[in-house]
């Protein structure tokens, strides 16, 4: 939770604001949450690995890419999530080079990012409206920590 709050600190959002910092920290951390939920096993996690490869009777376990469609939304959050920490690791590698904002763009930086988020909304529009197969909705830390309104 340290390392949230202090990259929170670090994109500006100050503790002269408790509930917007608050809230920026929660949510980052959340993501580290989640990513844990789909890494370490328990018990939906199981379960859902588990039909995902099943066959006709009983099943296997091996390493296979997943290609069934239900996890296409994990997918697309996952990409999501890793875009946004890319972009956020960029401009603070640059900061801390001395660059200022708006950054050299020297390679089309800007747009091929700017294409690449594009890209994932389109990836993930479709997936807005299903269940999630991991969710962190009943975790600990969301009973914890939860939104501060």
């Amino acid at each position: 939770m340290d390392m949230a709050k202090i990259v929170v600190r670090s994109e500006g959002i100050s503790d002269a604001d408790p509930r917007r910092f608050e809230n920026a920290w929660r949510a980052l951390y959340a993501h580290y949450v989640w990513l844990c939920q789909i890494k370490h096993t328990a018990a939906l996690s199981v379960i859902h690995d588990t039909t995902a490869s099943s066959l006709r009777e009983g099943y296997v376990v091996m390493a296979i890419p997943n290609v069934h469609s239900d996890d296409l939304p994990i997918k697309a959050l996952v990409a999501i999530k890793a875009l946004m920490r890319i972009h956020e690791a960029t401009q603070a590698f640059a900061k801390a080079l001395g660059f200022g904002h708006p950054l050299p763009d020297d390679y089309g930086f800007a747009n091929r990012f700017k294409k690449a988020k594009e890209e994932a909304r389109e990836a993930i529009f479709p997936c807005l409206g299903s269940k999630p197969a991991v969710s962190i909705r009943h975790s600990k830390f969301v009973k914890k920590y939860p939104p501060i309104t």
